[in-house]
């Protein structure tokens, strides 16, 4: 699956009636002679909304194949998560919605509407602070984690992808931190020492030879504890796709505010009597 706005890969391929790959479907200029032709991508299942990156011209062939990274975009933010279908068309009028024997044409995808969330935790200057991070998708009725999300923030995939986190005034300021693996860690602003590793931040699946924490959507960001009182705005630097209009009509970083030295109470009003 993929978020609205994400780009996603997808193969093209030209077929013969048999399904073989048409080699001669080749658009570079060291092949004679040339057959491949301009190529338009449309999703067959009318979900509303724009597929971006659509346009494949003729020298994107090779061999009869092109590899590409088009994305989709709901025409409505809050729209349930869908399945498109890419159907190809090219300058002949040839289309993939011709089946053939033992040949899947027309590949489907799951796109979501997703954001990231960030919000605001207060609690002791003594203890460290968890603060809500995660990853959201749309289902139709509101936003909810997207526990199936394992790989948004992990740069080593793509570095678009990449996920960080910004602390105002500067960790150096206000001697707090994130808990990281180190400094500065996956999060960018991670503590000298590393956390301990139930709190360590984390972003999608570790692409070095060990077992990889589960992300399930959530970073898992927590502050160490000051030791007085303050407080901090925290900063979700995230994809584009994953950005969201929290202030004004254009979408944006999520940001929150963490204060230490506010305390917890489960009363809710108290009285005596005399």
């Amino acid at each position: 699956y993929s978020y609205a706005s994400q780009p996603f890969a997808l193969t093209v391929t030209a077929r013969n009636f048999v399904g073989n790959t048409t080699q001669n479907y080749d658009g570079s200029v060291n092949t004679t002679p040339n057959f491949a032709k301009a190529t338009t991508l449309t999703d067959a299942n009318g979900v509303a909304g724009a597929l971006v990156g659509g346009a494949l011209a003729v020298n994107s062939f090779a061999a009869g194949v092109t590899n590409v990274q088009p994305s989709f975009t709901f025409a409505t933010r809050q729209t349930a998560r869908s399945v498109i279908k890419l159907r190809a068309v090219d300058a002949d009028g040839v289309t993939s919605l011709r089946v053939m024997p033992a040949v899947t044409v027309e590949g489907t995808t799951t796109i979501r509407s997703g954001r990231a969330s960030l919000l605001n935790a207060y609690g002791s200057q003594l203890l460290d602070l968890p603060m809500r991070f995660r990853t959201e998708f749309w289902n139709g009725a509101g936003w909810v984690q997207n526990t199936a999300d394992n790989c948004t923030g992990n740069a080593l995939l793509s570095p678009l992808n990449a996920v960080s986190v910004t602390l105002i005034p500067a960790p150096a300021q206000a001697t707090t931190c994130v808990w990281d693996s180190s400094s500065p860690g996956l999060s960018g602003v991670g503590c000298a020492v590393a956390g301990p590793a139930a709190r360590q931040f984390r972003e999608g699946l570790t692409m070095v030879a060990g077992p990889a924490p589960l992300l399930l959507g959530d970073f898992n960001l927590w502050l160490r504890q000051p030791g007085v009182a303050t407080h901090i705005t925290v900063t979700g630097n995230v994809p584009t796709w994953l950005q969201f209009p929290w202030v004004g009509a254009v979408p944006n970083n999520p940001r929150a505010r963490a204060t230490f030295g506010v305390y917890r109470s489960p009363l809710i009003y108290r009285r005596e009597n005399h």
